[in-house]
């Protein structure tokens, strides 16, 4: 038994696509720090560091007569991004994972903004890495650089450091995402599709609303 399996939610047609043809649509990171959808969204995509300040003084100084103005902050953050690294490629899955235990209805992990926010069907990948091999393969024969991993999250408001392609803020942590990220030879920050071939033996399709359903059983073979 895997110790974890990854989802892919979305639109049912989308996800026919991934599971029959192989198909895989990457948006670039800077689509989602201006995107304004509760689940995609995200003003940290494409940030480099952030520092964060309890207290502090803003001033300002007006162009023409230099008059200055003083503003007393209770709190402040100031967040450096990167248009190279807006321009990486993403695709995000749901990673699901589980250990041996005594329940088995592993399904009642998911949140229902997970499953609400995103489409309504699922492709749950069972062979994971033959997936991942795959996906590899097809973004270095284009002349990519991949790199892909769990996302881990933080509580970026009180944060200090360097956020980049996988750290995402604690409010997202129910979405458990598994990133894959593909920077391009030409890192134009435009979409990009990957065709990894039939899903077939690798995954299968569902209902979005059925994975909450979902139950491990052990078999004696």
């Amino acid at each position: 038994m895997p110790y974890y399996l990854l989802f892919k939610f979305g639109e049912k047609e989308h996800m026919e696509a991934l599971l029959n043809h192989g198909e895989l649509y990457l948006q670039a990171l800077g689509h989602y720090s201006d995107l304004e959808h509760r689940e995609r969204g995200d003003k940290y995509e494409g940030v480099v560091t952030a520092r964060s300040s309890n207290g502090g003084t803003l001033k300002l100084k007006h162009p023409e007569t230099g008059e200055e103005h003083a503003i007393q902050l209770t709190y402040s953050q100031m967040r450096e991004s990167d248009s190279s690294l807006k321009a990486v490629n993403v695709y995000c899955l749901y990673c699901l994972q589980f250990e041996e235990t005594d329940n088995r209805e592993i399904g009642i992990q998911f949140s229902v903004d997970v499953i609400n926010g995103f489409g309504d069907a699922a492709v749950m990948i069972y062979d994971v890495d033959e997936f991942l091999n795959r996906v590899v393969k097809a973004a270095e024969e284009e002349g990519s650089i991949v790199m892909h991993r769990m996302v881990r999250y933080l509580d970026l408001k009180e944060y200090t450091g360097d956020v980049g392609l996988f750290r995402k803020d604690s409010m997202f942590s129910h979405q458990s995402e598994y990133r894959i990220a593909v920077g391009t030879p030409e890192r134009n920050g435009e979409p990009i599709k990957l065709k990894i071939g039939s899903l077939d033996g690798t995954a299968t399709l569902m209902a979005s609303d059925d994975v909450q359903k979902l139950k491990f059983h052990v078999s004696d073979d």
